[in-house]
């Protein structure tokens, strides 16, 4: 049952919060029975007095990162697609956002304040998306901290996988929290945020005031 080497059953490590390990579990639904091996025992012992979330379900298990970060933060925005051109979005003098060379707009704004407004929906394995990312979303923020989106199209349902990049930032505890939340992982993202992110740029920067 250990996912380690090809198992079925779910890791987990519990750890204290100045990440003192305490134990090791890996848990196995077998029928209507949970099993459970604790730290390197080799025995199997069956749990009955604790009611296990689903053991095949990440979302169960797993706090969705939400980035907190207030608009006001952000610097330049990049959105690049394989088959469309590329946006670059700065920030106007005013405090809005406007595409480079083009007049600010409902959807250049939405594409500008996108990391702060996800809500993350479900989470599995980025190693289960497969193929070149349909596009890249890339959010600088004026401390220098670089957090992009790379989406995929799976299952009828759009994923991103976080990436971080704090080697121009100020500080890198920010961007180190992000990266240790969401490192491994893919993230599905509402259908609107996804259809935006896929809109053709023309379309984009033609949009309505």
């Amino acid at each position: 049952i250990d996912p380690r080497t090809g198992g079925d059953g779910v890791w987990l490590s519990l750890e204290t919060e100045t990440r003192d390990k305490l134990a090791t579990l890996i848990l196995a639904r077998r029928g209507d029975r949970t099993l459970v091996l604790v730290s390197d025992d080799s025995t199997f012992y069956e749990v009955t007095s604790a009611d296990w979330p689903s053991l095949t379900s990440a979302r169960a298990w797993l706090d969705l990162p939400q980035f907190d970060i207030p608009p006001e933060r952000i610097a330049t925005i990049s959105l690049t697609r394989p088959r469309h051109g590329p946006i670059d979005i700065v920030r106007r003098p005013d405090g809005g956002f406007a595409p480079v060379g083009g007049r600010a707009n409902a959807s250049i704004t939405d594409i500008a304040l996108v990391l702060t407004r996800l809500a993350f929906q479900d989470a599995r394995r980025e190693s289960r998306l497969i193929g070149p990312a349909s596009f890249r979303h890339e959010t600088s923020l004026k401390s220098g901290l670089i957090i992009a989106l790379e989406g995929y199209e799976a299952d009828g349902q759009f994923w991103v996988k976080v990436a971080v990049d704090a080697r121009k930032a100020a500080t890198d505890q920010e961007g180190q929290r992000w990266a240790e939340a969401t490192h491994g992982w893919a993230y599905q993202v509402p259908p609107k945020r996804g259809t935006l992110l896929s809109t053709p740029t023309a379309l984009l920067l033609q949009a309505g005031p």
